[in-house]
This record gives C-alpha cells, structure tokens and sequence, in this order.
C-alpha cells in the first residue's frame, strides 16, 4: 500500500508496521478474536480489540 509514497510517510515521523509485525498480529487475532470483531493494528503496538460505543435509538413518537 505504501509503494511510491513510503519514504514521504517516514519523513512526517510516522511509523509502519513491517510485513512481520503485522503477520504476527493477524496470528493473535485469530488465536483470540471472535466474529464480528474489528482490531487496530499499528506499528509498535499489540492489537487491540476495537469498542463500539452503544448507540440508543430513538422511536417514533
């Protein structure tokens, strides 16, 4: 995803996971994930469980 554009994201200080990092994450997602999860992952930290906030609905009056 990065090609063409990965040195110009380096020079704004922000980081990419390398191809081992995010394997290693797809590995613990399946290990401990469920259906219907979405995780996070991003370079130098472990995925993370995405939280849905509940939303209440109104119903018409």
């Amino acid at each position: 995803m990065l090609e063409g554009i990965r040195e110009h994201v380096l020079a704004h200080g922000l980081a990419t996971a390398d191809p081992d990092e995010v394997a290693a994450a797809v590995q613990t997602i399946v290990r401990n994930g469920a259906t219907g999860e979405a995780w996070t992952v991003q370079a130098g930290q472990p995925p993370t469980p995405v939280t849905f906030p509940t939303i209440e609905l109104s119903r018409g009056a």
